[in-house]
């Protein structure tokens, strides 16, 4: 027993190392209840260059965007830890680069990102589906059999920009184009024109295979059920 117990605190030892050597940004966010960030309630940091007047108005966000997830889907039960950075340089060192907002994945928990000056309703709520569907699945389930333009379309479901929200008609070749998408590396380009082709294409694909004899509230329903062992092509009816 006490030999397993060791070889256990052995092996875990080399996952938060090896962690933390590949995935600096995300071990940053773990340990942010460590750094200046102020806790400001719950699994809520925000940088200390933020004002805390503001922390209302955040909190207004956060609130506003669960809204329209349950209006959307049925109310959300995922709980990331959410950290509002306020420069471009937080924003580099915790992982989310030049974008509004972002969600960082780890097996032992799920990271919100979000630039203040930058995010908005949309992006908020656009990034809190990204973690209710990391959360209802669990992280093997949502790395291993959910495709990256399936959780992109579905969380701009809910994501209102206008660039995102061109309405057309996919034909075959573009439906098999953008369904093809299945990993990051396969979403987003070096163009940023092509990824809002994609983001816009998988939008509609989402509606075409599986929301277009749906209601949106099914969506909770699929993830159980391919959290289950069902197959996701099965699911979507292709």
């Amino acid at each position: 027993m006490i030999k397993t117990f060791k070889y256990a605190l052995l092996l875990l030892a080399v996952v938060v190392f090896a962690a933390a050597f590949s995935y600096p940004s995300i071990m940053r966010c773990t340990l942010i209840g460590f750094s200046s960030f102020r806790q400001s309630e719950g699994k809520l940091f925000i940088s200390p260059a933020i004002a805390k007047q503001d922390d209302s108005r955040i909190k207004t966000l956060l609130s506003d965007a669960r809204t329209r997830i349950g209006y959307h889907f049925g109310d959300p039960v995922s709980t990331p830890t959410i950290i509002v950075v306020d420069s471009d340089e937080e924003a580099h060192k915790l992982g989310l680069g030049g974008a509004p907002g972002t969600l960082l994945i780890a097996p032992w928990g799920n990271y919100l990102l979000l630039h203040l000056s930058k995010g908005n309703l949309d992006v908020m709520a656009h990034e809190l589906v990204h973690a209710e569907i990391a959360e209802r699945l669990g992280y093997f389930n949502r790395i291993t059999k959910f495709p990256t333009w399936l959780d992109e379309g579905i969380a701009l479901q809910v994501d209102y920009r206008s660039e995102y929200s061109l309405l057309f008609d996919l034909d075959q070749t573009e439906l098999a184009r953008v369904t093809s998408l299945r990993t990051p590396t396969d979403f987003w380009t070096n163009d940023m024109e092509q990824n809002i082709k994609n983001y816009r294409s998988s939008k509609v694909a989402v509606n075409k295979t599986f929301f277009d004899k749906r209601t949106q509230s099914a969506l909770y329903s699929l993830l159980d059920r391919l959290n289950a062992g069902e197959e996701l092509s099965e699911l979507l009816g292709r």
